[in-house]
């Protein structure tokens, strides 16, 4: 389901309705790119979390 959204190039609109437009768009598309060597590692993703927090 996300891909098809990414294949579309409307990986934004695959962000949950309930955060209602509340998250970085930028960090959202990093984190969904399809080539695994350009998104941030799980522990990159956690302590962006935790820094959020």
């Amino acid at each position: 389901m996300v891909w098809g959204f990414y294949g579309r190039g409307d990986i934004l609109d695959a962000a949950d309705a309930r955060l209602k437009g509340e998250f970085d768009a930028g960090e959202m598309e990093t984190c969904a790119h399809p080539d695994r060597s350009l998104r941030p590692s799980v522990r990159q993703a956690i302590n962006v979390l935790q820094l959020d927090c």
